[in-house]
């Protein structure tokens, strides 16, 4: 049996605020191309929704239950990818590695891009997915009214950018905290 912190819920919901949640199903759609920086509860949601995701994971005990609930659930339109990342600060250049894994992929080659996952690769994850997603796509990017993250949102300043803030619970304790995410949509041409 899974550790108890390892385990995705039936019928699972986005780690977001529920007006986020509600905005991010209004823009999908069942052809839609989707890269995801971290794995979860989003990757099975958005699995019902679309027409493939590539989901990517760095903690091994995590992309194990992420498979595990795909495979529970007979979603046969993801990619769980995992790529080991270490945590230290002495490893930066790993964080940028690990973000890289989506230019892998060509350019325009996906509608949305979700950036969640690790900290500390946010803000290279936006910046190396900016090329990757079509023009009126979207990145879509959690907890934005973290300021660390104002680097990477400031690449972004020429794009439509909807910001929806609510509540959710906290991982760890149960308790609801107060947090944003942002929709940005890829502007004509860029």
């Amino acid at each position: 049996m899974p550790d108890k912190i390892y385990m995705i819920p039936i019928n699972p919901l986005p780690d977001m605020c529920l007006p986020a949640i509600t905005f991010f199903e209004s823009i999908l759609t069942p052809e839609l191309e989707i890269f995801e920086f971290g794995s979860g509860r989003s990757t099975i949601w958005l699995a019902e929704r679309v027409k493939h995701i590539i989901s990517l994971e760095h903690v091994p005990a995590w992309n194990r239950e992420v498979k595990r609930a795909i495979a529970e659930a007979g979603l046969t339109n993801v990619e769980a990818r995992f790529r080991l990342l270490t945590h230290a600060k002495e490893c930066y250049q790993n964080s940028i590695d690990w973000a890289a894994t989506v230019c892998e992929y060509p350019d325009e080659s996906f509608d949305i891009i979700s950036v969640d996952g690790y900290d500390d690769t946010r803000i290279s994850s936006i910046e190396f997915s900016i090329p990757r997603v079509k023009c009126g796509g979207w990145i879509v990017v959690d907890d934005t009214n973290w300021e660390k993250l104002n680097p990477g949102l400031d690449l972004l300043t020429e794009w439509l950018r909807i910001d929806v803030s609510g509540q959710k619970p906290h991982r760890t304790f149960g308790a609801l905290k107060d947090t944003q995410t942002s929709f940005f949509q890829k502007p004509p041409g860029e």
